[in-house]
């Protein structure tokens, strides 16, 4: 019989470091991303089980995104949950941020997701599909200067919304 396994993004720090540790207790193999390869060997030599694999993925970068699709594909008959805990902050006023910033927000903390999860869809041909995704109440309320992470995880919010059943 197979390990079921559980990829998850962000894996690297805060809550998705905890969750990561969690499924391992819990008899899960687990594919952690981090965001980038140096990121992802502190957490491999951190966590030290043979239930854990890392991985990175930079989800502004198109390439490392294929790259995890490729995985889900030559995984996906025992990957049964994806986890996205992935995020970056921008604290500024708006109008200050700089055009590229707000769309590597867009991407990493929603649009990269939204993409994967679209083709992980596919892949399981909507049988048995499971995801957790972390947001925080800043997707639904405004805060001063917190405006790029508001926006980006609102619609991740609004989209986790729109495809549960």
């Amino acid at each position: 019989m197979t390990e079921k396994e559980v990829l998850i993004f962000g894996a690297s720090s805060g809550l998705g470091k905890e969750i990561t540790k969690i499924f391992l207790k819990n008899g899960y193999k687990v594919i952690g991303l981090a965001s980038t390869k140096k990121k992802s060997k502190k957490l491999f030599k951190e966590i030290n089980s043979k239930s854990f694999t890392s991985d990175y993925c930079d989800l502004k970068k198109k390439t490392d995104i294929n790259k995890i699709k490729k995985t889900l594909k030559r995984r996906i008959k025992n990957i049964e949950l994806l986890i996205f805990s992935a995020s970056t902050l921008t604290v500024s006023k708006f109008s200050n941020i700089p055009d590229v910033t707000f769309n590597d927000d867009l991407k990493i903390n929603s649009l990269s997701f939204i993409n994967i999860f679209k083709f992980f869809i596919k892949l399981k041909k909507n049988k048995n599909i499971n995801s957790i995704v972390i947001l925080s109440n800043l997707s639904i309320i405004g805060v001063k200067n917190f405006s790029s992470y508001s926006i980006s995880k609102s619609i991740l919010q609004s989209f986790c919304e729109s495809v549960m059943e």
